[in-house]
């Protein structure tokens, strides 16, 4: 009981959300797929866009004690999909950051900690229940602008830690 009430302290969160049913992933339609090989022409573009906004924010957070960026090995070359920071702030930069109008997430809690797979099998994996509770998703996209990266490096640099 006292790991449920721990967990079902986020559910102010906005980015929180319960898996309740076991459900399945189905392929996408002609449609979809259509679409989806026309966004394929933009994906070089989009992933370079990415590539700015990342170094723009490793740049700003680099030395900034209560952030850990993430990393990206000498042997691999990221998507950059998130820009996922590790801060034992979590909560407290979310709720910061919302108040200014920036949305964050979280991604994505331990799924032996989701409603369903709690009732199915009863573990604890002590490191992933702790880290979890440290990452915090920034916002990364491509039509995110210059001025809209300011804003989040400034209003990250300037929250206030007591």
């Amino acid at each position: 009981m006292e790991l449920e009430s721990s967990i079902r302290r986020y559910a102010s969160y906005g980015w929180y959300y319960e898996v309740h049913d076991l459900g399945y992933k189905y392929h996408m339609n002609d449609i979809i797929a259509v679409i989806g090989l026309a966004q394929l022409n933009k994906l070089d573009k989009a992933n370079a866009r990415r590539r700015e906004i990342t170094e723009r924010y490793n740049q700003a957070f680099d030395g900034v004690e209560w952030i850990e960026r993430p990393v990206e090995k000498e042997y691999t070359r990221s998507a950059l999909h998130n820009y996922v920071i590790k801060t034992p702030y979590r909560d407290k930069l979310n709720l910061y950051l919302k108040d200014k109008g920036i949305a964050t997430g979280v991604h994505y809690m331990p799924i032996h900690l989701q409603p369903y797979y709690r009732k199915q099998a009863k573990v604890t994996l002590p490191v992933a229940e702790k880290v979890w509770t440290q990452l915090l998703t920034l916002p990364l996209y491509p039509d995110l602008t210059d001025n809209e990266v300011d804003c989040v490096i400034e209003s990250i640099s300037s929250m206030p830690l007591d």
